[in-house]
């Protein structure tokens, strides 16, 4: 039995745990704090993940952690991390769509305690990019969603790459979502290595769980993945050397402070 199939055999059946043990109290605790408006949003988020993996490729086989504030402004500035993102529609609205910026290094992530020291996963130079995202939600309380991104790298290759995604509930706060990624030449070749070409790069497929309602304001995500290159030649490129199917998990913990 693979890591992914004992990993997300576990998650469903805590997830099936979650919801016959709580469903109940949790719908009578309607999301009222989402509807509110206000000038400024402060939260603090703290992310785990047992790898880093950036559109299929991984850049950082050992855990790493993160801890961090992110600020709303007017509920449609996001600043977040390395990237600052403008939302047009409110947040329940059946249609997202956001505008930004971010930034993205593949080296040694901070705060790193693992061994491990850079090599052939960390040889891209550090990029800033714009990207645009349109997702249309339906279905019984918007648990369904399609939606598209646009990314155009705007510091070093200028390259672009396009993500397809698709998302269903399996249980409530429970739900499966399914993603491909299609690059140019210059995208991917930055993303796998020079040999790289374009074309559909990644697939992902993951399943996360949501809980919400906890103390002090706070959500929990959790989630179970798997990513894989697509075309021989970029699984055989200099950034990925074979190493082109990544299974992962990651926990995220938001406590919304204002």
């Amino acid at each position: 039995m693979t890591f992914l199939t004992r990993t997300l055999m576990r998650f469903v059946g805590a997830a099936g745990l979650f919801f016959f043990t709580f469903s109940i109290s949790l719908k009578a605790q309607e999301e009222t704090t989402l509807t509110e408006t206000k000038p400024i949003r402060v939260s603090l988020s703290s992310f785990y993940k047992n790898k880093s993996v950036f559109r299929g490729a991984e850049t950082w086989p050992e855990p790493s952690y993160f801890v961090g504030p992110s600020l709303i402004f007017f509920d449609k500035w996001l600043l977040r991390g390395p990237g600052l993102f403008y939302s047009h529609f409110p947040r329940t609205s059946s249609f997202l769509l956001t505008a930004g910026v971010s930034y993205f290094d593949d080296g040694e992530p901070w705060p790193d305690t693992s061994d491990h020291k850079e090599d052939y996963r960390n040889q891209r130079k550090s990029t800033v990019e714009a990207s645009t995202k349109f997702r249309y939600k339906f279905g019984f309380r918007n648990s369904f969603y399609l939606g598209f991104s646009i990314y155009k790298e705007i510091k070093y290759h200028y390259g672009h790459f396009s993500e397809l995604e698709a998302g269903l509930p399996l249980l409530p706060y429970t739900g499966l979502h399914l993603k491909m990624g299609i690059g140019d030449k210059q995208a991917n070749q930055y993303i796998y290595g020079p040999s790289g070409v374009s074309g559909e790069a990644y697939r992902s497929a993951s399943v996360s769980i949501v809980i919400p309602h906890l103390p002090w304001n706070g959500i929990i995500r959790a989630e179970v993945n798997r990513s894989w290159i697509v075309q021989d030649r970029n699984r055989a490129a200099e950034y990925v050397n074979g190493k082109n199917i990544n299974d992962g998990a990651s926990m995220m913990l938001v406590w919304n402070l204002i």
